[in-house]
């Protein structure tokens, strides 16, 4: 989860907790919609990466159905 610099803060306890089944939780400037794919890209550039808009939940299989249809 990529939050601008502060935005852990923020966050709820149920979120944070989160972290023990494997959330990982980061803080980076804030570039409004870039915010998550620029740092993503950075980190694992030769990644595929499913973006979805925030409180969309989806799994991994959907999101490898969608990118990688049968």
């Amino acid at each position: 989860m990529w939050l601008a610099w502060g935005g852990r803060a923020t966050l709820r306890d149920e979120v944070l907790n989160l972290e023990r089944f494997g959330l990982v939780i980061r803080e980076t400037d804030d570039t409004r919609s870039f915010r998550k794919i620029i740092p993503t890209l950075e980190l694992y550039p030769d990644a595929v990466v499913c973006h979805r808009a925030h409180r969309i939940m989806i799994s991994p299989e959907d999101c490898s159905a969608q990118l990688f249809p049968p």
